[in-house]
């Protein structure tokens, strides 16, 4: 089907297909130290890896939606800090991401939320 309207189209304007790849985890995660950084929080040590693996579990979705989900969790992660007493001073540290790990509950429910978002047609 989509052949065919492409085939269509294409006699009355110019069509060219192009392929483009999909941010790596690494990008992303660069992305969202970028987002958290304007939060005024700061990750320290090791929490950078626990933030790369919570959105490398998000990927892993056929529904994943790059860098929309990426900052919807940046969101979410600045709003549970800060509305449990975060303090910029000290630095984000592993354990306060805790409830976002790659395993947690809130990573499986963003997981069921984006493939019904993107099922439904939503955007």
């Amino acid at each position: 089907l989509i052949q065919q309207m492409e085939a269509f189209v294409s006699a009355y304007i110019r069509i060219e297909r192009i392929t483009i790849e999909p941010p790596t985890v690494q990008e992303l995660t660069q992305y969202a130290t970028k987002l958290l950084e304007g939060y005024g929080i700061t990750l320290i040590s090791q929490t950078e890896k626990v933030l790369s693996g919570s959105i490398g579990e998000l990927c892993n979705n056929k529904y994943f939606d790059g860098y929309k989900t990426v900052k919807m969790l940046c969101e979410d992660i600045a709003y549970s800090l800060y509305t449990d007493g975060f303090r910029k001073d000290k630095g984000l540290i592993p354990s306060d991401l805790s409830k976002f790990a790659k395993d947690s509950e809130y990573i499986q429910r963003m997981l069921v939320k984006i493939e019904k978002i993107n099922r439904i047609g939503f955007c």
